[in-house]
């Protein structure tokens, strides 16, 4: 991203970071359950219950907003994702106030720093990525569509990508 902000950028960045910390010290404090797992195990959104907590609901639009985020279209996605019924009415509100333009900033730097950890994660991805560029690129665009972060390291995002690849994800994001 080095040169693509220009001085005119930085008045919204900045209006945009210090709504972003808002929203942020109002999630202090918040924990997960015991027994929670904290990260999906599907590519695919989580239905919403009727009648769910509002913890567990919580969590429910966690994983949702996850999907979202590495979606083609992030804004387009988290507006389908405030459509639906069923979130506590906090989370809905929440979702009418956020900024198409501020999903997708958010959205290219959760996509960038998990092509940094998978470029990271092994001698491999480095040199497959400097051997074919746009045959990696394209291959990490469609895996990051397709599963949500595995792990925090980039071993384990280059874990996850190989057994990507091994079952055929790259086979068939390629047909």
């Amino acid at each position: 991203m080095e040169g693509t902000v220009e001085l005119g950028d930085v008045a919204v960045l900045g209006e945009e970071l210090a709504r972003l910390t808002q929203i942020l010290q109002g999630c202090r404090g918040v924990t997960r359950p015991a027994g929670v797992d904290s990260s999906p195990v599907t590519a695919e959104p989580a239905p919403v219950e009727a009648g769910t907590s509002a913890t567990s609901a919580d969590l429910v639009f966690e994983a949702n907003l996850a999907t979202a985020l590495r979606a083609r279209d992030p804004a387009a996605a988290l507006e389908s994702l405030a459509a639906e019924a069923g979130y506590p009415d906090d989370l809905a509100e929440a979702l009418t106030h956020v900024r198409p333009d501020g999903v997708r900033m958010a959205a290219l730097l959760v996509a960038r720093l998990r092509f940094e950890r998978l470029v990271q994660g092994s001698p491999d991805g480095s040199a497959v990525f400097e051997r074919q560029p746009e045959r990696f690129t394209e291959l990490f665009r469609l895996y990051h569509e397709e599963l949500p972060q595995a792990g925090l390291d980039p071993a384990a995002e280059w874990e996850c990508f190989s057994r990507w690849q091994l079952e055929g994800g790259a086979a068939r994001a390629l047909e």
